[in-house]
This record gives structure tokens, C-alpha cells and sequence, in this order.
């Protein structure tokens, strides 16, 4: 079973124990099968997984770390087969209306940002890759796809108003999206000084980084063909758009904390939900400049 290292080894550009690796794809390939009730070409199944495996990082517990039940369905569905679509729409896509909902209650608005992520989520679209190949394995392909709902419906929101960009205000009311009652501070307090720290975060970022962040978050170009723009590797491309991020959630961080007068506790009380929310907004900061 070599080839399966080698394969991994290829894409994720890290050096590996042959024996170790091989035994964590024998068995993610055979956990992948055994759920959804389908095979998939080891190979494609190898390098889509070898993609995902962050620099630096132990191969054997990378890949342990990966949702690797939900990878083998998101890799099927990307190589178009039916059986995985299908079960890609009764376990995911029949989950969107509860994101969409969030956004716009309204059931032709559901309807019609569903209809169409369930479209792009296997078929790229005016040149972008489909949305399902943005999916690293970090978490659940069901919450993946919860946060792609939510961003469609306000990316909607946006270009129902001829253009006209969406208040950042207006979309850190999601319900859902932020928690601060253990923070000590309402929602209502909290809207402004986010809206200023990021668009303040993303003026003190590097030309470079800001560039880098648009093209992933916005136009959805992968790592990959960062690193092909840039002539670098993925594994570069890759550290240069985590670090834009989290120097984006850094300034925010720093600011808030600063500005509402929370000491460490109180922010991490709030920081997962709000780290959604930042996200959303940040794509939308993003595509208005």
C-alpha cells in the first residue's frame, strides 16, 4: 500500500512514515465506504485528503484530526458521483433553510439561496470552483455548509439592492450569529465597535495579505492557485491566508477589548460566535473594495 503515502505525500508536500500514513488512509478509505455505501477511487481520495494537511504538521495525526467520513462524501460529490449528491442533499442541503432563515425568513428568499447553493456546492460557476472544494475538513460538512447558506443569503441581500453594500451593522444582528450574555454586553453595544475594528483591521493589513484574503474569501481561488499566482507553494499560500485572518481577528480582539472594557474571560466568552460573525462581515468588507 506505498502508493497511498506516496499519493498523500505529493500533495501535501510533507515528508511521512509510509507505514503510519498508509495505515490512516487504508482505514479513512474503508470508513468512508462503510458509511455512505459506495467506493471511491483511492487515489483521488488520497489527494484530496493529502490537500488539506496544514505545513509542518504530524501526517498520522493530521490526518486523524480531518472529518474524514465527510471528506470521502465532498471528494465523491466533486467527481460528480450521483449516489454521494444524493446523499450530499438529505444530510446537508436539507439543512439550509435553517441558515438562510436566519438572514431573511421570507420563504421565497429560502427558497430561491438554496436552489442555488445546492447547484454550486458540485458545479463551479463564472470561473469559480465549486463551493464544496473550499471544504477542509476541519469540522462537519453539515456546519461547513451552514455557514456557505448564511453567507449566499447575504451575498443575495447585497445584490438585491443593486450593489449597494450591505451595512455591516445590519448583518451582525443575525441572531444566531453572536452570543454576549456572558460577556456582559448587549448585542446592540457590541455592533459598532466590531464594524470599526474590522474595517480598521483590514486597512492595517499588508497589501499582499489583503489581496490574498479577497481572492479566497471573495473570488474562492484556492491555496493552490494562490501559490501558482504568487509562484510558492500551497503550503505558503496557505500560511499567508491563515495569517491575514487571524492578524484580522487579532486587531478585533485588541480593540474590543480595549474599547468596551473586557478583560480576557469575558471576550473568550464570546470570541467562537463572534469569530462567525467577524467572517461574515469580513467577506462582505472585502467584496465592497
Amino acid at each position: 500500500m506505498s502508493h497511498l503515502a506516496a499519493w498523500f505525500e505529493e500533495e501535501s508536500g510533507e515528508a511521512s512514515d509510509s507505514a503510519g500514513v498508509c495505515a490512516a488512509l487504508q482505514d479513512a478509505l474503508a470508513q468512508g465506504q462503510t458509511r455512505w455505501g459506495f467506493a471511491l477511487d483511492a487515489e483521488t481520495f488520497v489527494r484530496f485528503v493529502g490537500q488539506r494537511v496544514a505545513e509542518g504538521a504530524d501526517p498520522v495525526e493530521a490526518i486523524g484530526a480531518l472529518a474524514l467520513d465527510d471528506l470521502y462524501l465532498a471528494c465523491a460529490c466533486l467527481e460528480g458521483d450521483e449516489r454521494a449528491v444524493e446523499i450530499l442533499e438529505s444530510v446537508v442541503v436539507a439543512e439550509l433553510p435553517k441558515a438562510v432563515k436566519r438572514i431573511d425568513s421570507r420563504p421565497e428568499f429560502v427558497r430561491e439561496v438554496v436552489d442555488e447553493l445546492r447547484v454550486r456546492l458540485v458545479v463551479g460557476q463564472e470561473g469559480k470552483v465549486p463551493r464544496l472544494a473550499r471544504y477542509q475538513g476541519r469540522g462537519s460538512l453539515r456546519s461547513f455548509g451552514m455557514v456557505l447558506a448564511m453567507r449566499s443569503a447575504v451575498d443575495h441581500k447585497r445584490r438585491a439592492a443593486k450593489g449597494e453594500f450591505v451595512d455591516v451593522l445590519e448583518l451582525l444582528q443575525i441572531p444566531a450569529a453572536i452570543d454576549t450574555a456572558d460577556a456582559g454586553i448587549s448585542r446592540a453595544e457590541l455592533r459598532e465597535p466590531v464594524a470599526r475594528a474590522l474595517k480598521d483591521a483590514l486597512a492595517a493589513l499588508p497589501v499582499r495579505e489583503r489581496n490574498v484574503l479577497r481572492m479566497h474569501l471573495v473570488d474562492e481561488v484556492s491555496a493552490i492557485a494562490i501559490g501558482r499566482m504568487y509562484g510558492v507553494h500551497r503550503s505558503t499560500a496557505t500560511r499567508w491566508i491563515t495569517t491575514a485572518r487571524e492578524q484580522v481577528l487579532e486587531f478585533v480582539r485588541v480593540r474590543l477589548m480595549a474599547e468596551l472594557n473586557l478583560d480576557s474571560a469575558a471576550f473568550n466568552s464570546l470570541a467562537k460566535s463572534l469569530a462567525d460573525g467577524v467572517e461574515l462581515t469580513l467577506t462582505t468588507f472585502l467584496d465592497s473594495n
